[in-house]
């Protein structure tokens, strides 16, 4: 198994009970959550030694937030902060046709305020085989942005893999290009990258979205210019059925094999946030494992769909469970 380092804000999530909308709602269900946090926790779930890096209030929030990653057998390095406070985000959980809604309440949170310019990054990668990184943490502010640039950096010079999940969310980019910019600095460093068609033409700075396929290969041999160091590109694909229900697929490439699972319906779910995260923890745990793009593609998917079963923004399952719910769907296990 890997020993894997993720960096990146962990925030409260405050969401809505199902059925109810965040204008009526009289109390709110609390959870925490974070890109980079969620894929970590995945594959500790999956028996890697996962350690965790970011900076929480010191208050009891950020000490539950702590609390919440040694619960999920990550190791923590947190920073606290005096007199600050922790990001949150607002969700309004989605039913059938609904789509859910986010709002983000983070600007001056704790991770944004901190300076990381102190860090030394190859102490804190020793004896790591892998860095994950998430494009969310480049929109946050200028020294975490600088500090993502660090750390991959620190860890090509050590050998150390550095996977990085460009991520785009909208209400933290005014301008896509700002944000394809930005990716950039990451993805020039790193072995594997998760990004779809619409990430790939803002890290191209291509403006026809058109003359870009949706086949794995053709985007990897797009990105490879600016990812010369990339040797998996993968992602995960949504479509809608007929009546509007979500359907979920996922592609892997190394360039040369490719895999893809064409989108599938979902059946009833509990919770769609983080279905990314777990895709890209099933996705790095594959390549650990040392598995072909086939049967990496699909386990990630598999950890994916199952990830829509359980509340809150992580997965929570062995690798057992994943490769049993692939097998089996909603069979009882006795």
């Amino acid at each position: 198994m890997a020993s894997i380092l993720g960096f990146g804000e962990i925030m409260l999530r405050l969401s809505t009970p199902r059925g109810e909308v965040l204008s009526s709602a009289s109390s709110l269900d609390t959870a925490f959550g974070g890109a980079e946090a969620n894929t970590i926790i995945a594959l500790a779930g999956f028996g890697h030694n996962a350690a965790f890096l970011t900076c929480q209030p010191d208050n009891d929030w950020g000490r539950r937030s702590t609390a919440m990653l040694a619960a999920s057998g990550i190791r923590s390095e947190t920073l606290y902060m005096s007199d600050a406070r922790i990001g949150t985000y607002f969700l309004e959980t989605g039913v059938g046709r609904r789509g859910g809604r986010i709002i983000y309440d983070r600007k001056h949170s704790a991770f944004a305020c901190q300076d990381w310019s102190g860090l030394d990054w190859s102490a804190l990668l020793r004896g790591v085989d892998r860095l994950h990184l998430s494009g969310i943490t480049l929109a946050l502010s200028e020294s975490a942005a600088d500090a993502c640039e660090a750390a991959a950096r620190a860890a090509c010079e050590v050998g150390c893999g550095v996977s990085f999940d460009a991520n785009y969310r909208s209400a933290l980019w005014a301008d896509p290009r700002d944000f394809g910019a930005a990716c950039r600095r990451i993805a020039a460093l790193a072995d594997v990258v998760f990004c779809g068609c619409r990430e790939i033409r803002w890290m191209i700075d291509q403006p026809r979205p058109d003359e870009i396929s949706p086949d794995p290969a053709h985007g990897f041999h797009l990105l490879k210019p600016v990812a010369p160091n990339m040797r998996w590109l993968a992602g995960t694909l949504h479509d809608q059925d007929e009546s509007g229900m979500q359907r979920l697929g996922g592609f892997a490439t190394n360039g040369e094999d490719s895999a893809k699972v064409e989108p599938r319906g979902l059946g009833q779910f509990i919770d769609r946030v983080g279905g990314g995260d777990a895709f890209a923890a099933g996705i790095l745990h594959g390549l650990a494992e040392g598995w072909p793009v086939q049967r990496t593609s699909e386990f990630a998917h598999a950890a994916a769909a199952l990830k829509h079963t359980i509340f809150g923004d992580q997965l929570r399952a062995s690798a057992a469970e994943v490769q049993r719910y692939a097998a089996h769907g909603a069979a009882v296990s006795r």
